[in-house]
């Protein structure tokens, strides 16, 4: 789909689906009625997600990822782990959010339904990596959200003198 960007590897689904598959991903709405998987079967793929970099400190994210069975039966038949790292985090470090051995089809009760999972995600540079791994079958994603929830410092004003007498309310 045109805005399936920022990714490495895997491949766009259904636009290399059988034709049923197409028509039955097809009736969900989007983004969900697309998907990019691992292919070749088995190998990883990752997204990049470059946000603008914080100008002091650190940015906060949130970051949800959506997630349809296309075509699995049953729980248990495709399992893959997610991980999410802010850009300045080398992947596989303690700071890594994800989930192990995601079972897309159990979490959101059956197929062809979408399921959301969310995670805070910090970031000087700006920059979010999401690596998809399967475990059994392919690892599969239907969308990438991510929203920017950084604190707004509060500005307090000082005190300042407008000149005049002072007004207490009232008429």
């Amino acid at each position: 789909s045109p805005a399936d960007t920022g990714f490495s590897g895997g491949a766009a689904w259904p636009a290399t689906g059988t034709a049923a598959d197409r028509a039955t991903m097809g009736a969900l709405p989007a983004p969900y009625n697309t998907l990019r998987y691992s292919s070749p079967a088995g190998l990883p793929f990752s997204y990049l997600v470059v946000m603008p970099p914080a100008t002091t400190g650190v940015r906060q994210f949130r970051v949800t990822l959506g997630f349809t069975e296309p075509n699995k039966t049953a729980a248990g038949q495709r399992l893959f782990n997610v991980g999410i790292t802010g850009g300045d985090v080398p992947m596989g470090n303690t700071a890594l959010s994800g989930m192990d051995k995601l079972d897309v089809f159990a979490a959101a009760g059956g197929a062809l339904k979408p399921v959301f999972f969310s995670f805070p995600i910090s970031s000087v540079s700006g920059q979010i990596k999401i690596a998809l791994t399967p475990t059994l079958g392919n690892a599969i994603i239907s969308s990438i959200q991510v929203d920017d929830v950084t604190p707004i410092p509060a500005v307090i004003l000082p005190p300042c003198d407008v000149g005049g007498s002072s007004w207490l309310g009232g008429y």
